[in-house]
């Protein structure tokens, strides 16, 4: 839950503040919108007058309705009564009245900013927990404009009961703010009549990007264009040449004026033909945006009006859904952009920020692979290499990747990770972001790497010809592999010497051993294609089946094992979650589980769900987690529906499929051999595409151990808070630390964090984006109505409802739910079984989530842009795998 208030909020604290007070009190006071008031009036901005009447001033108010049996019963209700306890709640504040020290209070504050003529007001709200940086509450509470002094009362009411209504509740929910407080104050400031306002962005909201202000604009007051009543004028301008980017006529399709006594006039379609700011007042007010992001250090949105030539700013809050960049990869705004590929979503599928030790241990990983593959290091220089790790992401650096491919082979390269990202490569005009000069580093990369990955080449050219013995040396570099682990893990290693020697291991594995089978399974699945490009429909359809349900798919494998401990906890009675995990701790369960169990853990134990980062706890470390999944499946009520049954189809339906297909190349002896050699290797090798992640993530969990170790003994010291943080560190900052006992861990954890938990707001990475924060998109797809398109990766036809999700175990998957996710990592895997279908914005054929798909036979596209926003829980849709398309279902 969000933390907001201290002890000190038991303090009787001041009732009423002026914004020209020079004072700044506390938030839980005054709450955001009159903190940045008072703030930007201190600050010289040009704010018009007003005060605000603190959460302490409600005290009497608070104290009445907390009193009453409705408020007792709405923090006892179930959130299906929560809608008519508060309403019965916001009708009993009609009642209230100020009392007497209320009323002298607020008489007091106005005649301190009283002038000739009748007063104006606009009365809104200012919680503590609204206009946050992480918590924006915009649209939850009301206000009310046009207000003279004599129905101040009434308007105070209205706003200070919104903090009732049930927008109010359902969305501190959803934002960890507990609902058992009123906390709440209220806005009183002169309102300016204006002749044309509305709202600005100090970055681009759509693109992100940095250098761009936006401004929306209408006549008369900015409520059209807050409320949603009217389309208004839009200007992008250049944050620092002042060029307008663009300039768009809005509808306009109705304005609201305040008159001389207090009224709000509306207007209909007034000069909808007409800009309704010039060019002169429109650089105006981005340099107003300038200059109030300068003054609060971080991207902000504001409100302002235009009234007798003079600009006002009305308020300014922080933008809490743009995508911050860290600021070691960015460019000066005059400088050439550099463009950057997020490859911890791209290759890992992973949508949240990594903690430092993990992210940097996927960035080593990267550079051991680059090492590999051209001989020297240029994965950690971000900036003049191919890569790297900066705010809790993995990144590389297309702008040098533009030195050894054009944007059309970067493309193909990629392509089978994400087809979406692809897609946007291919878009690119390379002068826009090709380095200047080429880096050092990366001279005669391609001779290099043809030198250095000959005996890849050479390993899977042998494997083409004999697959067999490829198989052989398959084994034995596991098996040596294995040994290496079991050596190291007996040695005396500094955790530095260890993590190197146990990441390069599985490093080696892969470039030695598992590449040349993957590169082996992906070109006899291309031959295998175009072998059957110029069939019918029907002999097309079996050879798309020719790699579904392989053998040795390790992901497969652990999913159906999870199926298999689900159907043998339902045989041994059951139990809830929380008591089966503790009759397994107790031993208390058949043996034949328990056998699975064992079994399951000997195997699979150190994955689990965001494994990649080295913080993320495992199925051995929380075997809750791992019930939780086996209770998915626990809803699949068809034995013919389960996992296991639909692999085993699918396998039936392949071999079949594989006999069809000889039959038809009976009279075609040469087509026939190739045949069946191709699909040899495909069988053979194709399952293992999941081995390297496997095999990686077994170090990973070594890593992790090595480090859990050295923070509980740390936090034994006192040199960490609690031995989680010692994730807030890299390993090399670890080393330094058990090295040098004076150094101060948590000081390097708070610099190691300050950007990474600035990206907890962030609800999707993007794959692309370039160094002053613009995200890249590619060209529009056309699209008939009532369907969207995507990339298809998995064939088949499913109808359903849709389960949007941004995290495994948000929520139960129910059998046949369309599942909609951002990207998937093997955490998903337990939930694809259950789905009926799946459609992802980041994937491609040989992303984790599409391989997944196709094993297990489920319908699944790639590759829809903003696939979260797209659709609605529930929603029935149909999914096309074949075609990669989805049609929205009516209701029948």
């Amino acid at each position: 839950m969000v933390q907001i208030y201290s002890d000190k909020s038991m303090i009787k604290m001041q009732t009423i503040y002026h914004f020209n007070d020079n004072i700044i009190p506390e938030l839980r006071e005054v709450g955001g919108k009159a903190l940045s008031l008072i703030k930007m009036t201190d600050g010289g901005l040009p704010v018009p007058p007003g005060f605000v009447l603190t959460s302490s001033f409600f005290q009497p108010w608070v104290d009445e309705i907390q009193a009453t049996e409705d408020w007792k019963n709405l923090l006892a209700s179930d959130s299906d009564k929560q809608e008519e306890l508060s309403g019965r709640l916001k009708a009993r504040c009609k009642e209230l009245k100020f009392t007497d020290e209320q009323n002298r209070q607020i008489t007091d504050a106005l005649n301190a900013i009283s002038h000739k003529g009748l007063m104006i007001f606009a009365v809104r709200s200012s919680s503590p927990e609204e206009d946050l940086e992480y918590a924006s509450f915009a649209g939850v509470y009301d206000s009310v404009l046009g207000v003279i002094p004599e129905k101040l009362e009434d308007a105070v009411k209205t706003v200070f009961s919104s903090a009732l209504d049930i927008r109010a509740i359902k969305y501190k929910e959803q934002h960890g703010f507990g609902i058992d407080r009123i906390i709440i104050a209220v806005i009183i400031q002169e309102q300016i009549a204006s002749e044309v306002a509305g709202v600005g962005f100090s970055i681009n909201p759509l693109s992100n990007c940095y250098d761009e202000a936006v401004i929306n604009a209408n006549w008369g007051l900015g409520e059209s264009i807050v409320s949603g009543a009217a389309t208004p004028d839009q200007y992008v301008i250049d944050k620092f040449s002042g060029d307008f980017k663009t300039k768009k006529t809005g509808g306009k399709e109705v304005s609201y004026f305040l008159r001389d006594d207090a009224s709000i006039e509306t207007v209909n379609v007034l000069k909808n033909n007409e800009m309704s700011l010039s060019d002169e007042e429109a650089l105006k007010l981005k340099d107003l945006l300038v200059k109030v992001e300068e003054y609060y250090k971080m991207p902000m949105d504001i409100e302002w009006a235009f009234a007798h030539n003079n600009l006002y700013l009305v308020q300014a809050r922080p933008i809490t859904t743009y995508v911050p960049l860290p600021p070691e990869i960015m460019t000066k705004p005059a400088e050439k952009r550099r463009l950057y590929l997020d490859l911890t979503l791209v290759e890992q599928g992973i949508s949240s920020p990594l903690s430092p030790m993990g992210a940097r241990w996927f960035s080593d990983t990267f550079d051991f692979m680059m090492v590999r593959r051209i001989g020297h290091d240029v994965g950690h220089d971000i900036i003049n290499g191919l890569g790297g790790s900066a705010g809790g992401r993995t990144y590389i650096n297309l702008s040098n990747m533009l030195w050894i491919h054009d944007p059309e082979g970067i493309a193909k390269k990629i392509e089978g990770l994400d087809s979406y990202s692809a897609e946007i490569i291919r878009s690119i005009n390379p002068d826009d972001y090709k380095s200047s000069q080429r880096p050092p580093e990366l001279r005669a990369v391609k001779i290099k790497g043809l030198y250095h990955t000959a005996g890849v080449l050479g390993r899977s050219l042998e494997g083409m010809i004999t697959p067999e013995k490829l198989k052989e040396k398959y084994i034995a570099g596991v098996d040596a592999y294995l040994n290496r682990l079991k050596e190291e893990d007996a040695q005396e290693l500094s955790i530095e010497e260890y993590y190197r020697a146990v990441t390069k291991d599985a490093v080696d594995l892969i470039q030695d051993v598992t590449i040349p089978t993957l590169i082996d399974a992906e070109i006899a699945k291309q031959q295998l294609r175009k072998l059957f490009c110029d069939e019918d429909p029907d002999i097309k359809y079996l050879a798309d089946r020719l790699d579904r349900a392989l053998p040795d798919n390790v992901t497969t494998e652990m999913g159906l094992e999870i199926y298999d401990l689900s159907v043998a906890a339902k045989n041994a009675g059951n139990l809830a979650p929380e008591k089966l995990e503790e009759s397994i701790s107790a031993r208390k369960l058949p043996e034949d589980f328990l056998s699975l169990w064992d079994s399951f853990m000997e195997k699979y134990g150190f994955r689990g769900p965001l494994e990649i980062d080295l913080k993320s706890p495992r199925y051995a470390e929380e075997p809750l987690t791992l019930i939780n999944q086996m209770q998915n499946f626990a809803m699949v009520s068809v034995d013919a529906e389960s996992p296991k049954a639909r692999f085993l189809r699918q396998q039936k339906e392949r071999e079949e499929g594989y006999d069809k297909l000889c039959t038809h190349f009976s009279d075609k002896t040469d087509k026939l051999h190739k045949f069946k050699k191709l699909y040899k290797i495909v069988v053979m090798f194709g399952g293992f595409r999941e081995v390297h992640k496997y095999y990686l993530m077994m170090a990973n969990y070594r890593i992790r151990q090595r480090a859990l170790d050295a923070g509980r003994r740390l936090a034994a010291e006192g040199r960490l808070d609690s031995f989680e943080d010692v994730f807030k560190l890299t390993v090399y900052d670890l080393q330094k630390g058990l090295d040098n006992p004076d150094s101060d861990l948590r000081e390097i954890t708070e610099e190691n964090m300050a950007f990474i938990s600035r990206l907890n707001q962030v609800k999707a990475f993007p794959p692309v984006i370039d160094s002053r924060g613009e995200i890249l998109r590619p060209p529009k797809r056309e699209s008939k109505d009532g369907e969207l398109y995507g990339d298809p990766v998995s064939s088949g036809v499913i109808r359903g409802p849709v389960n949007i999700m941004r995290y495994p175990g948000e929520k139960p998957v129910m059998p046949g739910d369309i599942l909609v996710i951002h990207a998937a990592d093997p955490g998903w895997t337990p939930l694809f079984i259950t789905a009926g279908g799946i459609i992802l914005e980041v994937g491609g054929m040989l992303q984790h989530g599409s391989i997944i798909a196709r094993e297990y036979g489920k319908p699944c596209i790639a590759g829809v842009e903003d696939v979260l926003s797209l659709f609605e829980d529930g929603q029935m849709v149909e999914l096309n795998g074949a075609e990669g398309s989805v049609r929205f279902i009516k209701d029948q």
